[in-house]
């Protein structure tokens, strides 16, 4: 790996092993960012003359792997090794042959997509000496990394060297790039528009007169904060700031080696900075608002959202729906044909709301309970047909139908066990509220009793839905109230016996079909009931009730 020693800012940096080089520009949060990164992790490093200078590396390819996986999982940079590509033992031609091919990926995209901007990412992970990356068979100049770096010509461009020279392994610290060796400086021999002329920002993982250190678990010991800064660090806005991670794996570095007793402080150095927005790097919780393509979409496409930050490219089949979570606000959604853009749907969603992408082929979407459907209209978009853009929206779902329940008490108390309703139910949003009302019906036998009995119930209900996949849960409250009648057998008439009321604990689930116009729930409930026995002269008490209910309910809007 390249040596600490050989990579100083000014006049010199020994022990610095970490140099991280962002641009930054003032319109970031206007255009379409695409990403691109060639992460190379090297546990050889040979030098001219055919030797290895250092002993094999232990970490080096571990933390590129895990590298790559974490900048596809929580910063947007795309799961294709066309746009992200992994090299492991790398030799110089492959190193070249990346370079240039993901040059020409940023070239096609651009082409693509007019108003797109590009972020650039080189991590190296292994050997380095005297100004040169030791490869798998030789060194790469420092001239001709700055020529490859100038060649993919990205508006961003970043630069990760994690140089850590392993030594003997009887500690738990043990020293990365112990060598203090004039070597590779990035802020003097790579020329300023290899990185822009719109600022810099240069991260590196100690100060200059300070040794990094490698944790023969966890590998470098600012490497490892830095990935795991990507997902911890403290959320800004819709994401994790630059700065944010910066801090972060600044603070969790010093405190581990104060741990072992080490001292190693990482630095900061801006240059030329001329951003007035933050740079959001990584969005682990991309959350509060959906794009679904229906089953008959097919094709190629890209999705752009968090105020152009983050861009995924995908191929979409058809057959299936797709489904993608994005941050609430700006969507631009692009579509492709024969290698161009076909057209670009600009949509504004607001949190909670789902964007549904169908031909005039597909039926409507269907929208759950508690929500709403405003359809527009986009010429041009898709294959062979007009495009219908659909908005899914919280609101408020108005449902009636008619229910049958089958509720256990004691035997003691005069209490109708089937019972026909009909409810009306409001949902709004995620809560909802019910009434009901209905008949009830029963006849028991006994050895000395036998009689039939009736009710006429009314209840209000209330509580709040959760929704998954395919089906909604619900929880809430009941209060029942009915009047009873009861015949004896060998009696010819029903004779008044009194009042019941109930009070219940629901739970529920809500499936739907028919375009979400029909729904059935199924629910069961425990409570506490208040109800007269079944003699002539028996006296009201309190017990405990239980049952189960199904509903029918066709939704009305």
């Amino acid at each position: 790996m390249i040596q600490k020693a050989m990579v100083y800012p000014v006049p010199s940096l020994v022990g610095a092993c970490m140099v991280l080089t962002i641009l930054l520009q003032v319109s970031i949060a206007h255009a379409v960012t695409m990403r691109y990164a060639l992460i190379i992790g090297n546990d050889i490093g040979t030098d001219e003359d055919g030797t290895e200078p250092f002993p094999r590396l232990l970490h080096a390819k571990q933390e590129a792997r895990r590298l790559r996986q974490q900048l596809i999982n929580v910063a947007s940079f795309d799961s294709s090794p066309s746009r992200t590509r992994l090299l492991q033992n790398a030799t110089r031609d492959a190193v070249v042959k990346a370079f240039r091919e993901l040059s020409l990926q940023r070239e096609r995209d651009s082409r693509l997509i007019a108003d797109v901007e590009s972020m650039f990412l080189l991590y190296y992970s292994g050997h380095g000496l005297s100004g040169r990356l030791l490869l798998a068979d030789g060194p790469l100049p420092a001239k001709k990394l700055t020529q490859l770096f100038n060649d993919v010509g990205a508006d961003f461009s970043i630069g990760v060297f994690d140089a850590c020279y392993s030594g003997s392994l009887d500690t738990l610290l043990q020293k990365k790039g112990i060598r203090p060796t004039r070597g590779l400086n990035m802020v003097k021999e790579l020329p300023e528009h290899v990185l822009s002329t719109k600022g810099s920002i240069w991260f590196v993982s100690s100060g200059a007169d300070q040794p990094s250190y490698e944790d023969k678990q966890i590998g470098g010991v600012f490497t490892h904060y830095f990935i795991e800064a990507l997902n911890s660090a403290r959320f800004e806005g819709p994401g994790i700031t630059l700065d944010g991670i910066w801090q972060y794996a600044r603070a969790k570095t010093v405190a581990y080696t104060v741990r072992h007793n080490r001292h190693q402080v990482p630095e900061q150095f801006v240059s030329k900075l001329h951003s007035k927005a933050p740079v959001y790097f990584s969005f682990p919780n991309a959350d509060g608002a959906r794009i679904i393509l229906s089953e008959k979409m097919h094709g190629k496409f890209a999705l752009s959202h968090a105020d152009g930050h983050l861009v995924k490219f995908f191929d979409k089949k058809a057959g299936a729906p797709k489904e993608i979570v994005v941050f609430p606000g700006k969507i631009e959604l692009f579509t492709f044909g024969n290698s161009k853009l076909k057209d670009r749907l600009v949509v504004q969603l607001d949190a909670g709301e789902t964007l549904v992408i169908h031909s005039e082929r597909d039926c409507a979407p269907a929208s759950r309970v508690g929500e709403r459907v405003d359809t527009l209209f986009s010429k041009g978009m898709g294959v062979d047909s007009t495009i219908r853009a659909s908005t899914i929206k919280p609101g408020t779902s108005f449902i009636f139908g008619s229910g049958y329940d089958f509720s256990l008490a004691s035997y003691k108390m005069l209490h109708p066990r089937h019972r026909f309703f009909v409810p009306l139910r409001f949902d709004w949003q995620k809560w909802f509220a019910a009434a009901k009302a209905g008949f009830g019906y029963d006849g028991r036998n006994y050895p000395e009793l036998a009689y039939e009995a009736r009710m006429a119930l009314a209840g209000i209900s209330s509580g709040r839905r959760t929704s998954f996949k395919t089906f909604d849960a619900s929880l809430g409250v009941a209060l029942l109230g009915g009047k009873i009648w009861q015949k004896f057998k060998g009696r010819e008439k029903f004779k008044s016996k009194g009042w019941e009321i109930q009070f219940n604990v629901e739970a529920g689930m809500l499936l739907t079909a028919g375009n979400g116009r029909w729904l059935s729930e199924l629910s069961c409930y425990i409570g506490s009931i208040y109800s007269t026995g079944t003699g002539d002269k028996a006296r009201y008490t309190v017990h405990l009730a239980g049952g189960l209910a199904l509903s029918i309910f066709f939704r009305g809007v």
